[in-house]
């Protein structure tokens, strides 16, 4: 069974380091891979970023994405016409709402995965 990988593209090294740690309770079934803003980004639908990377990536984004972005809203009226879920987590934060918010979005993408059954070839 293929694994869903995560993209995590991230300024901040320490919130990066913290997404790798939250990340080993959900390895048996979600891959992380930090990535740059010159990774083709068609190649996951999953994002963990902040706001400055989400404004490199909204021009990209033409599928349905999940993305968890680390700041404000305020500059981002412009992806509502896109069909990405997209959460904004505020800072300043507690490390609790992060990790929460990341256990949330780990979560539902493995149920979501869960729910595919195969029978025979199909």
């Amino acid at each position: 069974m293929n694994n869903i990988t995560i993209a995590i593209l991230l300024n901040d090294i320490f919130l990066t380091k913290v997404f790798e740690e939250i990340s080993k309770n959900h390895q048996d079934q979600l891959n992380f891979q930090i990535i740059s803003n010159e990774d083709k980004i068609s190649d996951y639908n999953v994002f963990i970023t902040d706001v400055t990377n989400l404004s490199k990536l909204k021009d990209h984004l033409s599928n349905d994405y999940k993305i968890l972005c680390i700041g404000e809203k305020s500059n981002f009226y412009d992806l509502a016409n896109k069909n990405s879920e997209i959460s904004f987590l505020k800072v300043p934060f507690k490390f609790s709402e992060l990790k929460d918010r990341a256990d949330h979005l780990f979560s539902s993408l493995k149920s979501a995965k869960s729910n595919i059954r195969q029978f025979k070839d199909f």
